[in-house]
């Protein structure tokens, strides 16, 4: 399997393609009335957080008046939040548990609650005190309203930072208390600068139409080798009834230790789907990612109804959504997927 590590966004000091969001809080901080709240919202992996944590280190290293948020990896803001211990900076997010070997599915809310007697305290080392929320969209309804506490009556020189995919997901109160920044899907030009730093070279083209203008996709794809897993998919799909070659995949992407490969599996699964169903909206032919796609998706396609498909995409986004609440057997999730599609084309 390759190898492309994807670079913490405490660590990661390189900011390719949001320019005018980055502008905005350089023009909000020389101003000298920084909004105490910001929600930075936008689709997985386009550098929410890293905007976020790059926000919070020019905060904590007191740059003012400076034409970006750069801090160089040697300032002692830059050193002890890549460390994890700086002591003006809390960060919230959805806690990994050891003995299920997968990430809780909300911030709890007893870690929320440590936010408003973090903020009061006097910053030890800079101007402010911040908190980054990065997950904002897990927040249950408890934790939601222990911020909105917070974000009610923000203590002196204290800055929050939400990041979360979408805005609507975050109570009306709390959007309308914070100043919004949302992040478009990054091109393709951006994309190949950020795989050109990751050395990311194989199979680009499809990981770049895979990605959907997500750098950290892009990065998971490299390492997952989803060009690979896509041509499995596509045999699956010639031959839907072998069930050798269903146990065969079902345990080739479920491995407990590499959560990465299951989930890169499913948006391969899922991203097949959405492209069928938005042909068969248009009354198109759905553009093949693979030559090799090609034949098989012209005896496949026009048997397919769009009704179908649709069904499909509501079981098998239903499945998903219940394997990660309930943190049911990979294996047998994906065995019943493979089924389920395979009654789709046998209809």
């Amino acid at each position: 399997m390759s190898n492309h590590p994807q670079t913490h966004p405490r660590q990661q000091h390189d900011f390719i393609g949001h320019d005018a969001a980055e502008q905005q809080i350089v023009q909000a901080m020389a101003g000298g009335r920084l909004p105490h709240a910001w929600l930075i919202t936008g689709a997985e992996g386009v550098g929410k957080a890293t905007l976020a944590y790059r926000f919070a280190r020019a905060i904590l290293a007191n740059k003012k008046g400076a034409k970006d948020l750069s801090v160089s990896p040697d300032a002692s803001a830059a050193k002890l939040m890549a460390a994890s211990s700086h002591p003006d900076l809390l960060v919230l997010e959805r806690p990994f548990d050891e003995k299920k070997g997968r990430y809780l599915q909300n911030i709890p809310v007893d870690d929320v609650r440590k936010v408003a007697p973090f903020l009061r305290l006097t910053a030890s080392q800079g101007a402010a005190r911040v908190v980054i929320v990065d997950g904002a969209g897990t927040l249950g309804r408890a934790g939601q309203n222990a911020i909105l506490k917070i974000l009610e009556e923000p203590p002196e020189n204290a800055i929050i930072l939400l990041a979360a995919e979408s805005a609507a997901v975050l109570l009306p109160t709390i959007r309308s208390r914070c100043r919004v920044l949302k992040l478009e899907r990054l091109s393709e030009t951006h994309l190949r600068q950020i795989a050109a730093q990751h050395d990311i070279t194989e199979n680009l083209d499809f990981i770049l139409k895979l990605a959907d203008g997500s750098a950290a996709r892009m990065v998971r794809y490299a390492a997952c080798e989803a060009h690979e897993l896509y041509q499995n998919w596509c045999e699956f799909l010639k031959t839907p009834n072998s069930s050798t070659l269903r146990l065969k995949l079902a345990e080739s992407w479920s491995g407990r230790n590499n959560e990465d490969v299951y989930y890169t599996a499913q948006e391969v699964m899922f991203s097949w789907l959405q492209r069928l169903i938005q042909a068969k909206a248009r009354g198109t032919a759905p553009q093949p990612l693979l030559p090799s796609e090609i034949a098989m998706l012209q005896g496949l396609y026009p048997q397919l109804q769009l009704e179908r498909l649709l069904q499909l995409w509501d079981e098998l986004s239903g499945q998903a959504k219940d394997a990660e609440h309930h943190n049911l057997d990979h294996k047998m999730v994906l065995l019943n997927m493979f089924d389920k599609t395979a009654n789709l084309l046998a209809a």
